[in-house]
């Protein structure tokens, strides 16, 4: 609904592939809360990362059949060549490593200036199947993001990821954004629900003017008010979900 399209590319030509029987297979179902943004602007979905092999990244892709979106990758992503070799030619972005770098310059800041439509995991990592009910501590990249590149936040829930492709159990290192699996990862045919928030923004998230300049404190805040409302989405069909104050991409140990 307002939602603009996209040209033909790498990542057009994969989707146009896949999104039929993705979309067979997880009964993808798109819920709107709101109407989608001004056309031509860019836009950061907010979404919780559930599941194993990028499998809520394709339902969203596939939920989306006339836009590319720019997943923002994590910065791990990046340091690895295959997996950087392959979200390069999908058009990827990749999270800034550290808050402090985050500028006017920034690649993800340049792309939604631009108009991009990106996808950001504030999570970082993905979760185990132990803790698919969970929300964890968002990252305040994504306020900066918002603040520099003065775009709306559309919170973004995936429901049943985490049961269709679950991580049953493996090792997380910290600062890595996944888990070393001891089981063969599973595709359930389970159905996928993604559900689409009022889109919000870095003033009302803050309460802050966005032409000044912003803390980590504050920035924090604001991440934490975004979690609120993730975890209110979410608990539309999985009222047993809670937030946590941990921040899993830090986690070491067995899940």
């Amino acid at each position: 609904e307002g939602i603009p399209r996209a040209m033909s590319n790498p990542y057009t030509r994969v989707r146009g592939l896949l999104a039929a029987l993705i979309n067979r297979y997880a009964r993808v179902e798109l819920e709107m809360d709101a109407p989608w943004p001004d056309n031509g602007q860019g836009v950061i979905l907010a979404s919780n990362h559930a599941g194993h092999l990028w499998w809520d990244s394709l339902c969203l892709a596939a939920a989306f059949p006339d836009v590319q979106l720019r997943f923002i990758a994590h910065h791990w992503d990046a340091k690895i060549k295959p997996i950087r070799k392959l979200l390069d030619q999908l058009d990827a972005l990749y999270l800034d490593e550290h808050l402090k770098d985050i500028s006017p310059d920034s690649l993800v800041v340049q792309a939604l200036r631009s108009g991009a439509i990106a996808c950001q995991y504030p999570e970082e990592s993905y979760h185990s199947f132990w803790r698919r009910y969970t929300v964890h501590r968002f990252s305040p990249h994504i306020l900066k993001y918002a603040q520099l590149a003065r775009v709306p936040i559309v919170p973004t829930a995936m429901i049943g990821v985490e049961e269709a492709a679950p991580c049953l159990l493996g090792y997380k290192l910290p600062g890595v954004p996944l888990h070393i699996p001891l089981l063969p990862p599973l595709i359930l045919p389970l159905k996928v629900r993604i559900l689409l928030g009022a889109p919000t923004s870095f003033e009302a998230l803050t309460g802050a003017d966005p032409d000044q300049p912003a803390s980590a404190e504050l920035l924090q805040q604001g991440a934490d008010r975004l979690q609120s409302q993730m975890l209110t989405l979410i608990q539309r069909y999985r009222p047993q979900a809670k937030a946590s104050q941990q921040r899993y991409i830090d986690h070491r140990g067995w899940w």
